[in-house]
């Protein structure tokens, strides 16, 4: 279910960090009301229900409060467990009292997701969680490969020696980044490569852009390469648990550049290829990698 919070726009700073997104001013109303529209025509029941529900969520986060169990007591947990009793069904959405009480941990529990309105809890929906098959890949290829949120980044993807001659670079503070867009028939895509002086292809790839044929551009084709490069080494850093080093970034396309790394953007629906340059400026905040353009 789509909760009021997201429905009408309202902040969880909570859940996210306020200095970790873009800044971008509150939408006008008629802004609200096409969006109520599309999100109701394509994804919506009655009632603000889904009319596909989500699945099983991926993996256990330990940082997740919200859980039900079998007894149907929400529980929260902060290194302790503890239930929050049911109370009548608040339109047609599993409602608790704030109050809780410690107990003893639940045998099984479902991952669930709620918002607070006045003294109660509301639950908007709860699912179990996949077992832990600890798979990880054994391979930084098969590791990028298996991520589908960015496939689109990793066509011809070549990796050498398993990414151990890129994390040496990235340790002496030798490592750059390369891309080059290209636009043709309304159809755009990019090369990128990431390396050192010596070796400048460590790892590379090329680069379907995203969107219809409207969407394509230059521009998008150099935000398209940027954002393959920011991606694919968080994706690194997450494989070798780096915390920290530098990607000396560069490009011809100057202006999108400028859009990713120059302070004070403010994000109106004016500026070009806003998804894409949104996509790339959270990326920038969410890497442990320092980055010079």
């Amino acid at each position: 279910m789509v909760s009021d919070e997201t429905w009408n726009g309202i902040p969880v700073l909570s859940a996210h960090k306020q200095q970790s997104w873009p800044i971008f001013g509150k939408p006008p109303g008629a802004y609200w009301d096409t969006w109520h529209k599309w999100v109701k025509n394509t994804f919506l029941f009655r009632r603000r229900r889904l009319r596909k529900p989500l699945g099983r969520w991926l993996r256990m986060d330990e940082s997740w409060p919200w859980y039900v169990s079998a007894d149907s007591f929400l529980h929260y947990n902060m290194g302790k467990w503890f239930r929050h009793p049911p109370v009548i069904r608040h339109n047609h959405l599993t409602a608790f009292e704030a109050t809780s009480k410690e107990c003893d941990p639940p045998v099984s529990t479902r991952r669930a997701t709620v918002y607070l309105k006045g003294d109660r809890i509301l639950c908007t929906g709860a699912a179990p969680i996949l077992p832990n098959r600890n798979s990880k890949p054994n391979s930084l290829k098969a590791y990028l490969e298996q991520d589908k949120d960015i496939q689109w980044c990793l066509h011809h993807l070549q990796v050498q020696q398993g990414g151990l001659p890129l994390i040496m670079a990235l340790s002496e503070g030798h490592l750059m980044a390369i891309s080059d867009g290209s636009y043709k028939d309304s159809f755009g895509t990019t090369a990128w490569t990431i390396g050192d002086s010596e070796h400048p292809s460590l790892i590379s790839g090329r680069v379907i852009c995203p969107g219809e044929a409207e969407d394509h551009d230059s521009y998008c084709s150099e935000l398209s390469g940027i954002y393959a490069i920011m991606a694919v080494m968080d994706k690194v850093a997450d494989y070798f648990h780096l915390q920290e080093g530098t990607v000396e970034i560069r490009r011809d396309g100057q202006s999108a550049l400028e859009s990713v790394f120059s302070r004070g953007l403010a994000l109106t629906k004016d500026v070009a290829s806003l998804n894409l340059v949104t996509a790339n400026l959270y990326m920038r905040r969410k890497s442990p990698l320092k980055w010079i353009p």
